[in-house]
This record gives structure tokens, C-alpha cells and sequence, in this order.
């Protein structure tokens, strides 16, 4: 039996600010929520340490939401070919939950909420976090079945995933993986040509919340 959200949890969600995530500040700050959810691609070209401290400085600040959840991608390289520098980094800012194919349990008044992170993407070139189909199974296979939120930082195939090349970026693992186990809620990012959008997919509401293409977050209340 799929996991039930009991109370109205609310939540805000980005991606793919690529470096850029001050000019989202404002729009921010007008929201309160249980969570704001980060679904990757904080980085540009994922190799300088310093645009970790500032997007994590700017994130930890972000007091309005009661917890903040961060999730790598494709272009966050250092997250994957530099573990050691980043951990201590993220040492730093205690507030900010990172999950690399790691569940955590939030309390939300009285109600206990399995959020699953997951960094990784179909592959798509020399980026960080690329699987192969094979690879895929093998990642999206360790996701509890009693998660209520899925953030990865690409999405299934099929569901809001047509990028620039008119190319399917998603990972069919990881939709087989969705239709057998329809978690309520699946969030992610990487195609900017689907951000801001939302799709159900059997149960599961996916939602691409990539601000890559247009300057606006998701809000929703669940």
C-alpha cells in the first residue's frame, strides 16, 4: 500500500539556478513552508568550491522555511569528484539536510515524512552523477518503498523530460521504478524546458521544479 500524507504539508521547490540563485531571494521571502526542496544544479561549470559556500550561505539563511533539503546534480562535479571537501563544507551549515541516495525522517507536526534524495541523471555526457540504464536500477533500487517525497535531480522518462534537442533526458530505470512503487510525490529538475511544470504520473504528482528557463519557484501545499 502506497504511503499516505496525513496532514497539509507545504513546500517550496527549485533547481538548475546554475550560480544565479540570489535573483530568486525575494520570490523567496514572500513564501512560508514546511520545506524548500533543492533538486540540483546549484553549480555552473562544478569545479569552484566558492559557489558551494555562497549558494549554501544563501540557502542556510533562508529562515522562513522550517527545513531545508538540498539534493546535487549534474553540474554540482565537486559533490562527486571532491566528497571529502565538500562534507566539510557542508559541516559548516547544519541547517541544510543533503541527501546522496539517503532518506530522512521530518517531523511535521506530529506526522513523520520520508523525503528520498538522489543526485544521479541519465547519462548525457561527462557530468557528474551519470548512470546508465543498468546503473539506474541498480541506484533507484536502494529508494524505500515508504518514501512520501522523491527529489532526484533527473527525471523519469516519459514525464516532463523533451529537453532542447527535442531528446527524452529521463531515465527509463527510474519510471519503472515510479510505476511500481508510486510514491505520492516525485520532484525533480535537469530539463529546464519543463520547469515549473507538474504531471501525474499513476499516482505519483511529478513536478519539474527547474527555474533554468523561467524565473519562477514552485509553491504547493499537499
Amino acid at each position: 500500500e502506497n504511503p499516505e500524507i496525513n496532514p497539509e504539508i507545504t513546500f517550496v521547490a527549485l533547481a538548475d539556478t546554475h550560480g544565479e540563485h540570489k535573483i530568486f531571494t525575494e520570490q523567496l521571502q514572500k513564501h512560508k513552508a514546511d520545506f524548500i526542496f533543492f533538486a540540483g544544479d546549484l553549480m555552473t561549470d562544478g569545479d569552484d568550491a566558492n559557489e558551494i559556500v555562497d549558494f549554501l550561505t544563501w540557502f542556510s539563511q533562508l529562515d522562513q522555511y522550517m527545513y531545508k533539503v538540498l539534493v546535487a546534480g549534474n553540474h554540482d562535479c565537486l559533490f562527486e569528484n571532491q566528497r571529502k571537501k565538500v562534507q566539510k563544507i557542508l559541516q559548516k551549515y547544519q541547517n541544510v539536510i543533503y541527501l546522496e541516495d539517503k532518506m530522512q525522517t521530518f517531523d511535521v507536526r506530529g506526522f513523520e515524512l520520508n523525503v528520498y534524495g538522489s543526485p544521479w541523471s541519465a547519462y548525457c555526457g561527462t557530468w557528474a552523477f551519470m548512470a546508465s540504464e543498468s546503473e539506474g536500477q541498480r541506484i533507484w533500487g536502494k529508494i524505500p518503498k515508504s518514501t512520501h517525497i522523491l527529489i532526484t535531480h533527473g527525471p523519469a522518462q516519459g514525464i516532463l523530460d523533451v529537453a532542447w534537442n527535442n531528446a527524452h533526458w529521463g531515465c527509463p530505470a527510474l519510471q519503472r521504478n515510479i510505476m511500481q512503487n508510486q510514491y505520492p510525490i516525485h520532484i525533480c529538475g535537469h530539463v529546464h524546458e519543463y520547469g515549473n511544470k507538474e504531471l501525474q504520473n499513476g499516482s505519483t504528482l511529478s513536478i519539474n521544479c527547474s527555474v533554468g528557463s523561467q524565473t519562477k519557484v514552485i509553491y504547493k501545499s499537499i
